[in-house]
């Protein structure tokens, strides 16, 4: 039988269909969630995280400070480029190693990601000049990181789930506004804009050996199919990533789109990008206790519950068993016990009855199976839980998830607002 985790929280829909937290001694778990209480898929991609930032620390440009440099400081943030901004070559050079050493140790410690996402933070707004829209979001994808490496360390899960749901709210907001710039803008759609940075790609001999203007003879629309597809599976990602359950197929899209822009565009952009995005397919893959609670309601004996986890294995090798909360094995208990004492009082009415008791168990058995047969065929809900489901259950549960992400959909949508309908975007 389940036992008691004594650090660990979860959230389980009650009767009203709503979630809610229960104190830590009130929850049992099964033994074998302690064998492997992280998943494999997040281990895996905070190695594959900060081996790319590892990279791409030591490529950037890291030079010391000049006054040209200097105008470029952001109002609020000058302070950061006067105090931590190289002064000489020689702590250029050592922030450059410093930092890549300091990824690489972010792999095995947890102490380290925040000196890390720190100084990626720094760097981006120091000045203007070193803000590119990569570098900004692998900063946000650095300090999500924190929260996730601690929530797992202190053996909380339900924090843990809360804090993956958010780094995936983060990657569907770069895919939900690179659909809607693509959209807005007729040079993308008509491919004018495809066609300009392939050929200067190629002009360049930045074009990893991609004939581009040759292509476009043989294939007059190349350029305009390109952009929309591009359009396309921007959108689709964002759809599916958004609205469909963690692990759906669909979501092997990003392998072909990020592949394609990794061979043809990395000469020019760099590795980094890319192989953060398909990286970041990990994060939308099953992670402990996206396993509908409903499900372990529904067991009655421990074999049913051994049959629950085989089949959640077959599906997810990585998945664990999940959370049962106390009065849900409770309840089973009284069900059955229940159960119990319907047939011994059955068996007692036998020895007086024989006949008469023997129609009533009849009966009553007839009752429950249809009982059960009805509970059974309602519909079932689905094991993985999709981002936006997830959000609406748990938006006021989490109140700083909430406010990190509004704020990520909101400020991208800002310069039409400022600039009084100037710029689209």
């Amino acid at each position: 039988m389940p036992t008691t985790m004594s650090q660990a929280k979860t959230n389980a829909p009650d009767e009203g269909g709503k979630a809610k937290v229960e104190d830590a001694k009130s929850i049992r778990i099964h033994p074998l969630v302690l064998r492997n209480y992280t998943p494999n898929n997040l281990q895996l991609f905070r190695c594959l995280f900060y081996i790319v930032m590892a990279y791409n620390w030591y490529n950037i440009n890291h030079h010391p400070c000049n006054e040209w440099e200097g105008t470029f400081a952001y109002y609020h943030t000058r302070p950061l480029g006067d105090t931590f901004c190289p002064r000489d070559q020689r702590q250029a050079d050592l922030e450059r190693y410093v930092g890549s050493a300091l990824c690489i140790l972010c792999i095995f410690s947890d102490l380290a990601t925040i000196f890390f996402a720190a100084m990626q933070n720094i760097y981006v707004f120091s000045y203007i000049t070193r803000f590119v829209n990569h570098e900004y979001l692998f900063g946000l994808l650095a300090i999500l990181m924190v929260f996730v490496v601690f929530s797992k360390a202190h053996g909380d899960g339900e924090k843990h789930v809360a804090w993956t749901q958010c780094l995936r709210g983060q990657i569907v907001v770069v895919y939900f506004y690179a659909a809607v710039w693509k959209l807005i803008a007729p040079t993308w759609l008509d491919g004018s804009i495809c066609r300009g940075i392939f050929l200067s790609f190629e002009e360049n001999g930045v074009a990893s050996g991609v004939p581009w203007s040759l292509l476009e003879q043989n294939v007059p629309h190349l350029f305009k199919f390109l952009a929309l597809t591009g359009l396309f599976l921007d959108a689709l990602l964002a759809g599916v990533l958004l609205f469909c359950p963690a692990g759906h197929w669909v979501q092997q899209v990003g392998v072909l789109f990020h592949g394609f822009t990794a061979l043809t565009m990395a000469q020019r952009i760099g590795y980094s990008f890319p192989a953060t995005m398909l990286a970041a397919g990990l994060l939308f893959r099953p992670v402990i206790g996206e396993v509908v609670a409903v499900e372990w309601a529904k067991a009655t004996t421990d074999e049913e519950e051994m049959e629950i986890y085989k089949k959640n294995k077959e599906d997810q090798p990585e998945l664990v068993e999940p959370v049962v909360m106390t009065e849900q094995v409770d309840a089973r208990n009284q069900k059955n016990k229940e159960r119990k004492q319907t047939k011994t009082n059955a068996n007692a009415m036998n020895q007086s009855k024989p006949v008469e008791a023997e129609v009533a168990t009849k009966e009553e058995i007839a009752t429950e199976e249809s009982e059960s047969k009805k509970e059974n065929s309602e519909k079932q809900p689905e094991r993985y839980e999709s981002h936006a489901t997830w959000m609406h259950r748990n938006w006021k549960r989490h109140p700083l998830i909430t406010a990190w992400l509004l704020v990520q959909w909101l400020l991208p949508a800002r310069m039409p607002i400022v600039s009084n309908g100037r710029y689209k975007h």
